[in-house]
């Protein structure tokens, strides 16, 4: 991409968190700069052109940022952190709750709960490392400046909102939710498009299903992304590893519910009765309040879950990102240059949101000027 302001070149580089695959991206892109079409892959860049000034902008905030630095400083000068390593991680998370609900309340302790708790269990059933991708981008930066030939020439800057802020956020989402729903109602046939609706359709351009007139060549889909290396490959089947264990474990509950269920006559009983009298058949009782239960509840945490976390997580942050990435443009073009190269290491399902929003302004840009 360029944006239209600086003419910098931008490039968008999708990270699976924690992958090897995108961790090796990282380093390709930084140490060959190269001049990408939105619609190319990192390995496939044709026609080298280095860049006068890189700034790597970076999905991190400040105090991240800090914690990181400081672990790969550790990780260098050869320290081992026996502290942490000799208290169990399930008792360093529950501090981690504790202390996030006693300084910024219930509702943000069990964001930290809930986002800490998956984090922990994806790294230790999937075996990936949290944040890699960004010790990656941050140690090329480290080693420029130890060899003497950075120069300022290649600069970090942090895209994301504050740590704190981010939790307050998911926080909100009952909420969210709740405004969503006040909102939808008054006048449901009008009011989807604003409501869950657009929600649903930055849920479908995160994952490539959806996107804007005159941008479907520059969007990236979530299965090209995937399947395009046999690393990445390897990356995603260790990702899907701890929720298809989590949707293994769920069919098993159900069926061991199921078949209690079965075993209870006086229930079946009551139900068969129940349905005849409603003008049902009787027969498939059992299953059909399993059925329609599951219906009800996958629909309840799709529209009272999912489509709010889509906008405290991805749009809402979708737009502080693309503030910070065309910041990050004029850092990269403050001597006067068009020379300047800005390579922003973002999660995945962050790329097209943010894309849109960077193509969406140079084709404002383009229309101001005829």
């Amino acid at each position: 991409l360029t944006d239209p302001e600086t003419q910098c070149e931008i490039v968008l580089l999708g990270c699976f968190h924690g992958s090897s695959s995108s961790a090796q991206d990282v380093t390709t892109c930084l140490t060959v700069p190269t001049s990408l079409s939105s619609s190319q892959d990192v390995g496939q860049a044709q026609q080298p052109r280095q860049a006068k000034n890189v700034v790597v902008a970076l999905e991190l905030c400040a105090s991240r940022f800090v914690d990181l630095r400081k672990d790969v400083q550790k990780e260098r000068q050869g320290e081992t952190s026996t502290t942490t390593r000799a208290r169990p991680w399930p008792i360093r998370f529950a501090e981690m709750v504790q202390s996030t609900m006693k300084q910024r309340g219930f509702a943000t302790g069990m964001a930290a709960a809930l986002l800490g708790g998956v984090s922990g269990m994806q790294t230790a059933l999937s075996g990936l490392q949290p944040g890699l991708e960004f010790q990656t981008a941050l140690c090329h930066v480290m080693d420029l400046e130890e060899d003497g030939h950075n120069n300022n020439d290649m600069t970090i800057v942090l895209a994301d909102k504050n740590v704190d802020e981010t939790l307050d956020s998911i926080g909100s989402i009952p909420t969210v939710a709740m405004d969503l729903w006040k909102d939808f109602l008054r006048n449901p046939t009008q009011n989807w498009s604003t409501t869950f609706g657009r929600e649903a359709v930055a849920l479908g351009q995160a994952v490539g299903l959806a996107y804007g007139d005159n941008q479907s060549d520059d969007h990236l889909t979530l299965g090209g992304f995937a399947t395009r290396s046999p690393t990445a490959i390897r990356d995603l089947l260790r990702l899907l590893l701890p929720p298809v264990a989590f949707l293994q474990g769920s069919v098993v509950a159900v069926n061991v519910a199921f078949e209690w269920l079965q075993n209870q006559p006086e229930w079946m009983e009551a139900a068969a009765t129940a349905t005849a009298t409603n003008g049902g058949g009787g027969g498939d009782t059992v299953a059909d309040i399993w059925y329609w239960s599951n219906l009800l509840l996958m629909s309840s945490l799709y529209m009272s879950v999912a489509l709010p976390a889509v906008r405290v997580i991805l749009r809402e942050r979708d737009d502080i990102l693309t503030a910070n990435i065309r910041e990050a443009c004029r850092l990269a073009t403050e001597d006067g240059s068009q020379s300047g190269r800005v390579v922003a290491v973002l999660g995945l399902l962050h790329v097209n949101g943010v894309a849109r929003r960077l193509l969406a302004d140079h084709s404002e840009a383009e229309t101001n000027t005829r």
